[in-house]
């Protein structure tokens, strides 16, 4: 096994030249790659995931060395300057989008680049944010230079970091940013600010302005009228990306800069955000990546409570508060998702009883130790074909269901009668699916079981409309849905 791992290694190094200084150097760095490379093996090989891991130009760094030298992004506190708007850009999200777009397929995006070991992804974002749209508006596609941001943004810190906002705000007052060609990148910030003003600009812009925080269907319309720059959480296993739908864990702050360029469903029928890194193109899928899109977590311990019953005929009320510690995926009261939720159970080796480990409603570490027997085990999870109600009856028949919905202020006056009201602008909660029926009335509806105690509601439950001619159903409940095996 050792050979196998070494030979690995030899190999590894060939594909992408890497050489280590003495015999130290490169025992410290082997035991750094068979640990990733162990990490990846594990994850394929557990084949319940919408994403594969592998080897790439960083499997000899650590998780805190990549993050170190290949990220770079500040969150500032806040700019003042008059070209910033305040108010975040609204967007008619009654307006008509693609369900599939690709910026790539307009011929608006440049070529993937590498930041290499500057930490200067904000540049990098805010630079193709700028050609994207220079393309869109001019019709020209106009490579522009990082390297400009990165000895000029006074705001920011060079390869030690710096924010989105002060590169759009740097490439205002500088009163345009050069082509790359005139200012190339060089990977370093040794080098004083170049610009004498005989160069002419390759591309300006008047301001810049920002999405709705939080709401993915205001984003979804903006990546619709031009590619835009985000922050992320990068943590170890992102960088492991190598292809397919990412929905694995995260770091624990926002740390790196993207763009995304488009957005679409795969063909499992997952949504996704496409997006352009900086990290070259021998990582993800040729420099890019698709990430999770609309991801929501609650409502998973139901739909397991649920499958338990049926199978073994015990009804046991399980621990939602050990998702909320020990999910590592999610972000505890702060969010998460429905599958990260069902693979903590899977990965936990199944779900306390909620007795041994009672709701706190606060995050705290996770209690788990191995010393109480598990309530409940699931050997998988399962998704249902997105926007079919039809397929979704079939499956409510077999056991409940796990799904995400749209909630507005509406939603939550509810009181009773089959709620055909008004949604929220994107998918922001979750809730178990536990029948359907036909009112007295003669409307069609989904029996809905929530969280949020029985003085809501009816007695907890909700009958939302069903087969209401909308695209993913009212609220968008047959968009997002999970269910667990056992």
């Amino acid at each position: 096994m050792s050979q196998k791992l070494h030979e690995a290694h030899q190999q590894w190094m060939m594909k992408y030249e890497r050489t280590y200084t003495n015999s130290s150097e490169m025992e410290k760095r082997f035991q750094i790659f068979k640990n990733n490379l162990e990490h990846i093996e594990k994850h394929n090989n557990a084949g319940n995931k919408s994403y594969k891991l592998g080897l790439n130009p960083y499997s000899d760094l650590t998780s805190q060395e990549f993050i170190a030298s290949y990220t770079g992004l500040k969150i500032s506190s806040q700019i003042s300057s008059s070209k910033m708007e305040s108010i975040p850009i609204l967007f008619n999200s009654n307006d008509d989008v693609p369900t599939n777009f690709d910026w790539r397929q307009q011929g608006v995006v440049t070529n993937v680049k590498n930041q290499n070991s500057c930490g200067c992804c904000w540049a990098f974002t805010a630079v193709a944010a700028v050609e994207g749209i220079v393309k869109i508006k001019t019709g020209d596609l106009i490579s522009l230079s990082e390297q400009q941001l990165v000895d000029c943004d006074k705001q920011s810190h060079g390869c030690k970091g710096g924010t989105i906002d002060s590169a759009f705000e740097s490439i205002v007052n500088d009163q345009g940013i050069l082509r790359e060609t005139d200012y190339p990148y060089k990977g370093v910030d040794t080098q004083t600010c170049q610009l004498n003003g005989q160069i002419q600009a390759g591309a300006q812009i008047n301001s810049y302005a920002t999405v709705t925080p939080n709401d993915e269907q205001q984003l979804l319309q903006a990546v619709a009228q031009q590619p835009v720059s985000a922050a992320i959480s990068v943590g170890d296993e992102f960088k492991k990306y190598m292809h397919g739908v990412y929905s694995g864990s995260c770091g624990t702050d926002l740390n790196h800069a993207v763009t995304i360029v488009g957005y679409g469903i795969s063909e499992e029928g997952i949504k996704y955000w496409l997006v352009k890194n900086s990290w070259g193109e021998n990582w993800g899928e040729n420099g890019y990546m698709r990430v999770l899109r609309e991801s929501d977590e609650t409502g998973a311990v139901t739909a397991v409570e649920g499958i338990v019953k049926i199978k073994i005929g015990d009804l046991i009320s399980l621990s939602e508060q050990q998702l909320v510690d020990c999910d590592k995926q999610s972000h505890g009261c702060k969010s998460g998702s429905i599958d990260s939720a069902f693979e903590s159970i899977v990965n936990d080796q199944g779900i306390l009883r909620e007795t041994y480990y009672p709701y706190n409603e606060v995050d705290q570490t996770c209690q788990l130790n191995g010393q109480v027997q598990v309530g409940a085990q699931i050997n998988s999870y399962a998704t249902v074909t997105p926007n079919d109600e039809q397929k979704l009856l079939q499956v409510v028949a077999q056991q409940p269901l796990s799904t995400a919905i749209s909630v507005g202020d509406e939603f939550k006056k509810y009181m009773h009668v089959v709620y055909s009201g008004l949604c929220g602008t994107d998918l922001n909660h979750t809730v178990t699916i536990v029948g359907y029926g036909i009112s007295e009335e003669g409307k069609k509806y989904w029996m809905v079981k929530k969280s949020w105690g029985e003085d809501w509601g009816e007695n907890g439950y909700m009958r939302v409309l069903r087969e209401n001619d909308e695209t993913g159903g009212q609220h968008g409940i047959a968009m997002y849905v999970y269910y667990p095996i056992i």
